[in-house]
């Protein structure tokens, strides 16, 4: 991946740039992306558990811009028109977030110190039906860590304060990714061929928008 214009390599590290930051403004809303698998949940989950700041963890994976059954058969339809440019945005992960309602949760946040979203995603179901809510301390400052695949793009871009790319080798997310579905070839193919087309191209043409390139000295295995 292209460079960012910082590179750390501990999580004590960002700790300490997260916090001074956070220091200056009520509230730091920062983006931490990368590829399925390169240890983004985990890296929040860790720098939740060392900051001595509050810290809320905020899930893009929540919001779904179509339910997963309408998904697929928005993909399907695409697919039967034979339109190139309907099957390419159909079946573009990098499409199936729900970025505004991101950002107005981004904005709430701010304004309120917090957010109640009543269509979240439902992960055993694909349904957009579960309720994810999100408050902040009244003790400032706070930390939002906003965790998604692609948050290098416009509009979402904006609405962050930094954005940290997590640099992960290609081969161990995708080992990550092989176990994430136990093994299940053909969607790991499927999932794989989409990683292919769309988010190595969103990468390699965007990466240089973050702030800080997060290469951690060690990677475990059960990192998300």
């Amino acid at each position: 991946m292209c460079a960012a214009k910082f590179i750390i390599r501990t999580i004590d590290e960002l700790r300490q740039r997260f916090e001074s930051e956070a220091a200056n403004k009520n509230i730091l809303v920062a983006g931490i992306c990368g590829l399925a698998g390169a240890g983004k949940t985990t890296l929040c989950r860790q720098l939740t558990a060392i900051s001595g700041f509050n810290i809320v963890h905020l899930s893009c994976d929540r919001f779904s811009s179509h339910s997963y059954a309408d998904r697929q058969a928005s993909i399907e339809s695409a697919y039967a028109s034979g339109i190139t440019e309907h099957i390419a945005f159909a079946e573009n992960p990098q499409n199936w977030y729900a970025y505004d309602d991101i950002i107005a949760a981004i904005h709430a946040l701010r304004a309120h110190g917090h957010y109640s979203y009543n269509r979240a995603w439902n992960g055993k179901t694909g349904n957009l039906d579960e309720h994810y809510n999100i408050t902040l301390s009244e003790n400032a400052p706070s930390i939002v860590l906003c965790d998604g695949i692609y948050l290098l793009h416009e509009p979402i871009s904006t609405a962050l304060d930094i954005i940290i790319l997590v640099d992960t080798p290609v081969e161990v997310t995708v080992q990550r990714g092989q176990k994430r579905v136990n093994d299940n070839t053909d969607h790991f193919m499927s999932m794989e061929r989409l990683r292919q087309t769309y988010t190595m191209p969103y990468f390699e043409a965007l990466s240089g928008h973050a702030d800080i390139l997060f290469q951690p000295e060690s990677a475990p295995s059960d990192c998300v």
